[in-house]
């Protein structure tokens, strides 16, 4: 079983709030209090539960990425530049690839949608076929358009001018 902030309080003789907080910086711990419970929290082989914190937090420090095709090296490109960004951040990616395919997409989309705190999104809906992303903005999905934008979708969108960089 893992380690539990509680069972780390237990060994140290602490509360579970001071564990929580000197895990994580809060400036009230002392530093020999927050190097006590950091020196103790890995000789238990403490590892933090993703679960536990996003409850609490109201953040899962998840991004999803969805992008049609991983093997093109532009989609790669902006796959390691969203990394590049948001790891610094905290944020780890969930990358899917949906081969152009509409029906991946909106599954890849449905299943990152309450597991991230938001998506980054390369679609490739036809003007036709926004339904889907209309209902998920109405329904506050934070999402950011990349490369494409969805008529009639309303959210950021980063995107270039291929006749201009043509």
């Amino acid at each position: 079983m893992p380690t539990t902030l509680a069972d780390i309080a237990k060994a140290l003789g602490v509360s579970k709030m001071t564990v929580s907080r000197a895990i994580n910086d809060h400036p009230e711990i002392s530093p020999e209090t927050r190097a006590r419970i950091l020196e103790a929290a890995q000789r238990m082989n403490y590892r933090p539960n993703q679960f536990a914190r996003a409850l609490t937090t109201n953040r899962s420090y998840l991004l999803g990425v969805v992008v049609p095709d991983l093997m093109h090296s532009y989609f790669a490109e902006i796959c390691r530049g969203v990394e590049s960004v948001a790891k610094p951040l905290g944020y780890q990616n969930l990358i899917c690839s949906t081969d152009e395919n509409l029906a991946n997409e909106e599954s890849e989309v449905e299943a990152l949608l309450p597991r991230t705190d938001g998506l980054i999104l390369a679609s490739s809906a036809s003007a036709a076929e926004t339904r889907f992303y209309r209902r998920a903005i109405r329904d506050r999905a934070r999402i950011v358009l990349i490369d494409r934008q969805l008529e009639g979708i309303k959210c950021p969108a980063v995107t270039t001018d291929d006749v201009k960089v043509g």
